[in-house]
């Protein structure tokens, strides 16, 4: 193929166009893959013991002079706060709330993926990457019914699942939890397999569409944009601290 380049050009407007096209791709993949970091992130719990002062007064409650729940019993507070929200409790034992010094908001302090949730949280990242796997079936698919087509329909539906996973984390459809949970559960397992696709799928393209004189350019420039979607996710992320915000970047 090389000496057909030679004769057409393998670094004209027809390359130079698909090379930003897929580096402007590369880069939106790093923010679907690393935003994820921010939007599992932990903000610290704190919890007051306001037992004695429900006891002793009818009026607001005078944080100043309550101390926090140490670390070993936190659990027990979190847990006790939450059961007397579920049953409406006006004698309450406990107030907890997450400090929003860092975050305004995260999946883990709005679905309270703490304690005995917290392993729900890692859970996504781990589906994320055995997303992975499954995206080289896309290799294959590209191998027989086209990079171009297959890279599409990658895109698409990427797209498609990025939709409905911010969507679905609105108010406005009223979804209880847990059912938000395992919809964001499941959009991280199709990110990992749809993003990967779109990444590897373009990779290769690249490849193709130019000469060995200039597929190690092509493929160190698709690679730096990757990078640069990194650093974009860190500045998203700096100005953006609630996690649903987070999710129209993803």
């Amino acid at each position: 193929m090389d000496f057909i380049y030679e004769k057409i050009g393998a670094f004209g407007k027809y390359q130079k166009i698909q090379l930003t096209i897929v580096s402007i791709l590369s880069a939106l993949n790093a923010v679907t893959v690393f935003t994820n970091i921010f939007i599992n992130a932990k903000p610290e719990l704190k919890c007051y013991d306001i037992s004695s002062q429900q006891k002793n007064q009818t009026d607001s409650i005078n944080f100043e002079s309550l101390k926090f729940v140490n670390s070993s019993q936190l659990c027990t507070a979190w847990q006790n706060f939450n059961n007397q929200i579920d049953q409406n409790n006006t004698n309450k034992f406990y107030e907890c709330y997450f400090d929003k010094q860092y975050y305004e908001s995260t999946i883990v302090s709005e679905l309270g993926l703490i304690c005995d949730k917290a392993y729900l949280t890692s859970l996504t990242e781990c589906v994320n990457i055995f997303g992975f796997v499954f995206s080289l079936i896309f290799g294959f698919l590209s191998d027989r019914f086209g990079r171009k087509r297959i890279l599409t329909i990658s895109i698409i539906s990427l797209a498609l699942v990025l939709c409905i996973c911010t969507i679905s984390q609105l108010e406005f459809f009223g979804l209880n939890k847990t059912l938000r949970y395992w919809i964001y559960f499941m959009s991280r397992f199709l990110i990992g397999v749809l993003g990967n696709a779109c990444f590897v799928v373009a990779y290769v393209l690249l490849h193709e569409l130019t000469s060995k004189k200039y597929s190690t350019t092509f493929s160190n420039i698709n690679l730096v944009s990757f990078v640069l979607g990194e650093f974009l996710v860190l500045i998203i992320a700096y100005f953006a601290r609630d996690w649903k915000i987070l999710l129209y970047f993803m």
